[in-house]
């Protein structure tokens, strides 16, 4: 009887390690680390879509710049002709302020274009750095909450080596016969195949066992539950 005594407690203890694998499973928080990965690789790719727009900005503001100035020194060119001595001809002279007009007006918008790109310039430098602020907190956040996991998984992970090692180390005592009964047994009856006798009844089945059942049992004979068919164990505690 005392292989079978190691019998339950090995059983105990594979039952007790699919127990923790499964209460590990549903207190895991892996898939929602998955997730706020997932997220914050998407706000980094917008993050990057933004900078690189501006950047695109401001190359903008230069090229527009550049227009700016080549219109001023166009204005100040027609200007001057305006006034020499070679332009006196009434009909050359409208043309000039024509142009003069026409060029002012180019110029005006382009400046306009220039004071509105640098305001985009300037609302999306104040978005992308709060977005940055944001983004390296909640990076901060998700790399804590990584490493809590690895640190819990891994106590898991060293729990069950520990129950796994005590099971084997239980069940490589036992005799190799009532292991093949335990094996067998196993595939119709689950993960408990050895029950306690308590109060003359079954553990597994929670029925009475025959008063000729518990006296071969008090003898420390294997026997089985008439009832449900698991090996019975008499413990005198």
């Amino acid at each position: 009887m005392r292989d079978l005594e190691r019998l339950w407690q090995a059983q105990n203890l594979k039952i007790k390690h699919k127990q923790l694998k499964e209460k590990a499973r549903r207190e895991s928080n892996l898939p929602l680390l998955k997730k706020e990965k997932a997220a914050l690789e998407a706000r980094l790719r917008e993050y990057k879509l933004r900078k690189n727009r501006l950047q695109s900005l401001e190359k903008e503001v230069k090229a527009r710049e550049l227009d700016c100035e080549e219109l001023s020194a166009k204005l100040e060119t027609l200007t001057r002709q305006l006034y020499d001595d070679e332009h006196n001809n009434s009909k050359e002279l409208q043309g000039i302020e024509q142009k003069i007009r026409m060029t002012k007006e180019e110029l005006s918008q382009c400046e306009e274009a220039v004071l509105n790109l640098i305001q985009d310039q300037e609302e999306l430098t104040a978005v992308l750095r709060q977005e940055k602020e944001a983004i390296g907190r909640d990076k901060k956040d998700y790399e804590e909450r990584v490493r809590q996991y690895q640190s819990w998984k891994e106590s898991i992970n060293n729990e069950l080596a520990q129950i796994e090692a005590q099971y084997r180390q239980l069940f490589d005592e036992i005799d190799p016969e009532l292991k093949e009964i335990y094996n067998r047994k196993s595939k119709l009856l689950g993960d408990t195949v050895v029950a306690v006798v308590e109060n003359a009844t079954c553990s597994g089945c929670r029925l009475d066992i025959s008063p000729v059942v518990l006296k071969v049992i008090k003898k420390q004979n294997l026997s089985y539950c008439e009832n449900c068919g698991r090996l019975l164990l008499y413990r005198e505690d």
